[in-house]
């Protein structure tokens, strides 16, 4: 009852923002009363995700410990809908008692009730289950206590009934189990999550410890094992504590984005992956901003256009964020692919008046004017008035020291890049761009400028300035040999 109450009340701490659509059922049970074999009832709830459609497919968590399904479907939402980590999930909660399950210590077996328990849930509860709601294959358990090293009894007999099971605080059995053999059996991948809580009894420490030597080491590679310490908890907070990494652990296959060189061809590596990753869990690769940087920034390191074309494709759409469109831009300027660089760069600009990222909607304006137009094409006239531009749109002063850059570089408006840069030396602390740029660089510009004019005098009293300021700012120092 105290487990129960206790769950129920860190549950519901996270209801009223993660509230899910939950469905209850009371399904038809065989069970022995006084040797007499009668049809009673056990009730089942299914936790669905937010924007639950039968479109789509789901992956589905299972747990027969009492109280622990409602928590783990909040958690699983948090994780899903805040962090990114996970797919959307459907949570089944069975409840049902250790008589039921009838597991024993002592063997790793069952009794005649667990083995009328077992049908129950492979013939019974699971076919409901997959025929009432649209499932994905990747299926895993979440077990506490005698639910956790019930995990034993599944993995000897059922092996092929989950993708992955999360042990929580696993009780100490009287038998010890040889898991080697048994891996075999297991789908894959297969993902195994055990944690003990360092406030709980030592037996239970013991028994996480004696699973975590005979699986997370090389005889065991077949699997992913991962073995956790909840420092903070007790054997029953160890469920509210350990759900979230268990959660993280069991689905960062979700999230196993690591490219090899044996893989091949990056484009094709990646359809790949997108197949696996929705074959498995019934969602392909979320195209979120956290997924387009891991993909893009993979292009970038390998140099291949073909792919960064595939993965703007993917990623960029109109829910993209500013950010995600001057990334990539950048990516294909620093390939060279300037035509692709463009119009990403604008688009970064627009989506940013939505997005209120007013910082890259002034680093995509700063490249299009002093890297693609004027370094690139030399072209001072497109390179001005984009900027000027810039300067409307967001009233920044740091335009001003961009647009002084292109009268320098250019002789191109030296008049107005000498106003500019005059007053940007006056105004530029009342930008936090513009403060980056030093005043000894600004009266570099200012000489190149004036020398731009034929004023070699005025020139030379700005190089001598910057000098002062800077005495190893070698474009003043170059300045000065020419002068």
């Amino acid at each position: 009852m105290k487990r129960a109450l206790l769950v129920a009340s860190v549950a519901g701490l996270a209801v009223a923002t993660f509230a899910q659509t939950s469905k209850v059922v009371r399904l038809p049970y065989p069970e022995v009363v006084s040797g007499v074999a009668k049809t009673g009832e056990r009730t089942l709830t299914v936790w669905l995700p937010k924007n639950y459609s039968k479109s789509n497919k789901y992956p589905t968590i299972y747990t027969f410990t009492s109280g622990a399904g409602e928590l783990i479907a909040q958690m699983a939402a948090y994780y899903e809908d805040r962090l990114h980590q996970i797919p959307p999930v459907i949570v089944v909660g069975l409840e049902v008692g250790t008589e039921d399950m009838g597991y024993t210590y002592e063997t790793a077996g069952v009794n005649a009730s667990g083995d009328a328990f077992a049908k129950f849930v492979s013939g019974t509860v699971m076919p409901y289950v997959d025929k009432t709601y649209a499932t994905a294959p990747f299926r895993t358990y979440f077990g506490h206590s005698y639910g956790a090293t019930y995990t034993d009894y599944l993995l000897t007999v059922h092996p092929d009934w989950f993708h992955g099971y999360a042990l929580l605080a696993p009780e100490q059995p009287h038998y010890k189990l040889d898991y080697q053999p048994l891996l075999a059996k297991l789908p894959s991948p297969f993902y195994y999550f055990v944690a003990d809580a360092k406030l709980d009894v030592e037996r239970r420490q013991i028994q996480a410890n004696d699973i975590a030597k005979q699986l997370d080491s090389p005889a065991a590679k077949s699997i992913h094992f991962k073995h956790d310490t909840l420092p903070q908890a007790d054997h029953l907070t160890s469920i509210p504590q350990g759900v979230g990494a268990a959660l993280e652990f069991l689905f960062s296959g979700y999230k196993d984005f690591d490219y090899h060189d044996s893989d091949g061809d990056v484009s094709k590596w990646f359809e790949a992956l997108e197949k696996r990753t929705e074959d498995l869990y019934g969602f392909g690769i979320l195209a979120d901003s956290n997924n387009a940087y891991i993909f893009t920034n993979l292009a970038a390191e390998k140099k291949d256009l073909k792919a960064l074309g595939v993965f703007e494709k993917f990623f960029l759409n109109d829910q993209s964020n500013a950010s995600q469109f001057f990334n990539t831009a950048q990516i294909y300027y620093n390939l060279g692919d300037y035509a692709h660089a463009e119009p990403l760069y604008r688009r970064s600009i627009e989506r940013s008046k939505r997005t209120n990222q007013l910082d890259f909607r002034l680093m995509s304006y700063r490249t299009l004017g002093l890297r693609l137009y004027s370094e690139q094409e030399h072209n001072p006239e497109k390179a001005w008035s984009v900027l000027e531009q810039g300067m409307k749109d967001t009233y920044d002063v740091a335009y001003k020291f961009f647009l002084g850059t292109i009268a320098a570089r250019h002789g191109y408006r030296v008049d107005d890049g000498i106003r500019y840069l005059t007053e940007f030396e006056k105004e530029r602390s009342q930008s936090f761009f513009g403060s980056l740029y030093k005043v000894d660089v600004v009266y570099v510009l200012l000489a190149k400028c004036y020398l731009a004019k034929g004023d070699k005098a005025t020139a030379k009293t700005y190089v001598e300035k910057s000098l002062a300021l800077n005495p190893d700012n070698e474009d003043a120092k170059a300045l000065k040999t020419q002068l």
